[in-house]
């Protein structure tokens, strides 16, 4: 019985005689002789020059869109629609909230851990209420840091069902302008005392 042949296949670079290099893969298809030993063999040479580069063009869109992400101002990230764990979150959470991409994917469970404990019931409830729709939904309420700080977050996110259930957002940090909003909320509360004791006293006066 002849001994079936068996293709052996590999991908490198090559040189063509201007000297540039060209990436082909190499199959070769031995050929054996009645008493099964192989004595040569076909090597077929193919151009896959299109195809690295191919890869290396989405390697580079990958790498690009990383870098954008991670330079956005904002946590982005995506969890099951479901069960709402985390999968994936950019690198802005480490520098918001002190936790590091893999910490925060580690969390058992990343919500419940690092929300504030007065927003926590009704912050989950609306973005298990988001699967019901693909509008895009907004929240504010308060995240705990790793350092124990209460951070004031705007949550931006919305529902996908193209690629499996999932949940995409984008959280940024609105801590100073929640201060400005309290100030402001003082100031115009101090104010109005101050025209209340105006007009009191303008009825005693007259």
């Amino acid at each position: 019985t002849n001994k079936k042949a068996t293709e052996h296949a590999t991908e490198t670079e090559l040189l063509t005689r201007s000297g540039q290099a060209i990436w082909v893969k190499l199959t070769a298809l031995p050929l054996y002789e009645p008493n099964k030993t192989p004595h040569t063999a076909i090597v077929y040479i193919e151009d896959i020059a299109s195809k690295k580069n191919g890869q290396k063009s989405i390697e580079a869109n990958g790498n690009c869109t990383k870098s954008i992400i991670n330079a956005l101002e904002g946590i982005v990230w995506e969890c099951d629609a479901k069960s709402l764990k985390i999968y994936f979150i950019s690198e802005k959470i480490e520098s918001l909230l002190g936790y590091t991409v893999t910490e925060s994917l580690q969390l058992n469970d990343f919500w419940k851990n690092l929300l504030h404990q007065n927003d926590m019931e009704w912050v989950m409830r609306e973005m298990q209420q988001a699967v019901k729709d693909t509008a895009q939904h907004t929240l504010e309420f308060r995240m705990i840091a790793k350092n124990g700080k209460t951070v004031w977050i705007k949550n931006v996110f919305y529902f996908e069902n193209e690629n499996g259930s999932c949940i995409k957002g984008i959280m940024t940090n609105i801590s100073k302008t929640k201060e400005v909003e309290k100030e402001l909320k003082k100031t115009i509360r101090l104010v109005t005392e101050q025209n209340n004791k105006l007009i009191n006293f303008s009825h005693i006066v007259s």
